[in-house]
Parts: structure tokens; sequence; C-alpha cells
């Protein structure tokens, strides 16, 4: 009799285990579909790369696919962020690179041409100058300015870091070629303190100074300055001059006050 209530009571403990392991099991995998249903497209784990899913249209999308040598898509984590340039650039930062570039003839924003990936402005009198600002990352604008026939004459780079935009890159059009000159920050320094109206008087105004220069560090970046002036068209050398000291100016004032405010 003893026996036979041992061998029960074992039984109705393996019942209740059975019970017990099936609605874990239950448990574990609402919780499971739960995760999948609540992330939905997230990555549950980081270190896997999720990569959509890639449909070929036609033919001729395949064969391009093919030819580029594309063993699959790109991660939806490299796609290019700042094209959403609104969480990059702000509007004062923009207005104050626009400023640099502002004449009396003032720059307008062209609806019709700017989009997601850049910011046109064209000029009142003229539909082909265009000034366009281009998102290259996170903390880099390109600034790009176009004559009356639509040319690139300028093409400048400014790091987006602090409250006013830094300039970093500097180039302009080689007059009667295809190609752009860069200048360097001492470069451009020489052109701030000694630049002139005109293309004639910054260049004589540099070539007066030549003689008195005993540092050969010093002689080789004037007459760097010089060479690469006299390369410019006369609007192009009068543009980066006008637009150098107006940048200069702004960053002077914004240092003081920004000493004073201390």
């Amino acid at each position: 009799m003893q026996e036979c209530r041992t061998y029960r009571g074992r039984a109705i403990k393996r019942q209740y285990k059975i019970i017990y392991l099936e609605k874990a099991m239950t448990v574990t995998v609402i919780v499971f579909f739960h995760a999948i249903i609540t992330v939905r497209n997230e990555l549950i784990f980081p270190q896997v790369e999720k990569y959509p899913t890639t449909v070929f249209l036609n033919s001729i999308s395949r064969q391009l696919t093919e030819e580029n040598h594309i063993s699959a898509p790109k991660p939806i984590n490299h796609i290019n962020q700042y094209h959403r340039r609104a969480k990059t650039i702000n509007k004062k930062q923009e207005q104050q690179i626009l400023d640099y570039y502002s004449t009396n003839d003032k720059y307008i924003r062209s609806k019709t041409h700017s989009n997601a990936h850049q910011t046109v402005f064209a000029k009142e009198s003229d539909k082909y100058q265009w000034l366009v600002l281009e998102q290259k990352s996170q903390c880099e604008v390109e600034v790009r300015q176009t004559d009356n026939h639509g040319a690139i004459t300028a093409r400048d780079n400014y790091e987006l870091t602090g409250n006013l935009p830094k300039c970093v890159g500097v180039e302009r059009l080689c007059e009667g070629a295809n190609f752009q000159i860069p200048f360097n920050a001492d470069e451009i320094n020489l052109i701030y303190q000694f630049g002139e109206q005109t293309k004639a008087e910054t260049c004589a105004s540099l070539s007066a100074i030549f003689p008195q220069i005993k540092d050969s560090d010093t002689r080789r970046i004037v007459s760097g300055t010089l060479k690469k002036l006299n390369s410019l068209s006369e609007e192009t050398c009068a543009e980066l001059t006008a637009t150098t000291k107006r940048r200069k100016l702004t960053e002077r004032d914004h240092s003081i006050r920004t000493r004073l405010a201390k």
C-alpha cells in the first residue's frame, strides 16, 4: 500500500513538472514575438547590420548593379543622413555664410532649385549667378559660387563646430582655365591685410612690402600669393578680397564679443 502511494506521488510530481515546462515555453514564445512586434525594424543585436530588401525592377537596373560590382545593398545606417540639412546647419549659420558673399545685389533663396541636398540662392539681376550651400558632412558645408555663365568661380569649405562657421578651405577659378586655385591660411591673411578694391591695387600693395621682408618663408608666402592672384580674373580677385575681408571682420568682432562675455 505504501509503495503504491509513493509511485502515485512521483507520477503527480512528474505531471506538475511537465505542465510547468509547457507554461514556461509558452511565456518565452510570447515574450519573443512581443519583442519582435515592438522593435519592428530596429536592430535587436547591435553587432548585426540590417540590409534593406533589394528589388530589381527591370533587367537594366540588374545590369547596372552587376556592372558596379555591388555584391550586397548598402546598410541602412550607411545612408547619407546629412541630406536632412535642417538638423545640421541652422538658419543663423546659413545667413552668416550668405552675408560673406553678399554685395549690393543680394542673393535670394531659390525655392525652385533648392532641395534636400542643397540650398540655392540666386541674384536678383541674374538667375545664373548662384550661391550653393551643400552639406558634405555633419560639420562641413561646401559653398559654390557661379558667374553669369553658370561656371563655378569659387569653392569654399566651412566647419560648423562653433557658433560661427569657420572657413577651412578657399579655392578660386583660374582665368582662362578649368581648374580651381587653392589658397592656404597664410595667403588668405595676406589678402585680408593688404587687399584692395581692384586686382591691380592688391598686387601693388603686396609688391610694395616684398623688398622689406627679410624672412625667407614670408617672402615665399608673399610671392606665392602674388602669383595666384595674378592667375585670377579681375572679377574673381575682387570677389575674393571682398569676401575675405567680410569674413575676417566678422570673425574678429565675434572673437571680441566672446572675450568680453567671459
